[in-house]
């Protein structure tokens, strides 16, 4: 059975899934890339660094992300946001900070050796410029999203 997800089901399945892809568009250019976020309510956080999907960003605020949860071909789940891209700088870039690391720091307790943990062994930019960290926002203006089960 195929079915629409409703928005109760599309904000638990952005609360369950850790990554998504996020699309942006600008000069002709489409780009999709993979990213973590926090959601808060129809607000969704994300950190980064300077780079493509920032200059594009920057150019057209206008942003969607896409999650999923396949099981296999005949049981999942998808859905797309859509929604405007904002820099945040201030006490809003702290309050990103917080979310993300109330989302994502329980995870890094799980890796055994703590030289394998955080931004300390992030590669470094393939383009060589020195990490200027970005926190930013999608604030939601639309949803989407549909499923599918076996039947019984």
């Amino acid at each position: 059975m195929i079915g629409t997800l409703n928005e109760t089901q599309v904000n638990a399945l952005l609360d369950r899934i850790l990554y998504g892809h996020l699309g942006c568009q600008a000069g002709g250019k489409l780009y999709v890339v993979p990213i973590s976020f926090a959601r808060d309510g129809d607000i969704l956080y994300g950190h980064t660094t300077d780079g493509l999907k920032i200059d594009i960003m920057r150019e057209n605020p206008n942003v969607c992300v896409q999650v999923d949860e396949v099981k296999d071909l005949a049981e999942w789940e998808s859905a797309i946001v859509w929604g405007r891209y904002e820099e945040l700088k201030g006490k809003d870039e702290i309050e990103a900070m917080v979310k993300l690391i109330d989302r994502y720091g329980p995870i890094f307790d799980t890796i055994p050796d703590a030289d394998e943990r955080g931004r300390d062994v992030a590669p470094p930019r393939l383009d060589g410029r020195a990490a200027h960290h970005v926190l930013y926002r999608v604030k939601i203006t639309e949803k989407s999203g549909r499923f599918e089960t076996k039947s019984t």
